[in-house]
């Protein structure tokens, strides 16, 4: 099955490379093509409105950028993006979580997401 992505990346590295070398082999392309085909590119998967609010909770508490990043699957300047006070995203989660106030922690934060965020920052505190 062949994905039009994948498709335009290789004829883009062939056009790229073929003055300077061969053009790619069928390994080169089959390489390519298993790559994985989600979350491709610069822009992260979208979050849920909880999910933003959860992270701007957990960031609040001092929970490293990079870490939230892991425990959610995104990029950490998707993390960065819902933290920055200038940003229509960060007003919008930022009145959300006033509005709520400590009711965030039992209403919105699962214990799924408290028990990824703590084992995340007990492996990055860990020597071992």
């Amino acid at each position: 099955m062949n994905d039009p992505q994948i498709d335009r990346m290789i004829k883009h590295v062939q056009e790229a490379t073929a003055p300077k070398t061969k053009a790619m082999t069928q390994l080169d392309l089959a390489a390519i093509r298993a790559l994985p085909t989600g979350n491709r590119g610069s822009r992260p998967r979208k979050l849920t409105s909880n999910q933003r609010l959860a992270i701007y909770a957990f960031a609040k508490e001092g929970v490293p950028p990079v870490i939230l990043a892991k425990v959610f699957g995104v990029q950490p300047n998707a993390i960065y993006y819902i933290n920055n006070e200038s940003t229509a995203a960060n007003e919008l989660v930022r009145r959300r979580y006033e509005a709520l106030g400590k009711r965030v922690w039992s209403d919105i934060v699962t214990k799924e997401q408290m028990n990824a965020v703590n084992e995340a920052v007990r492996k990055e505190a860990s020597p071992w």
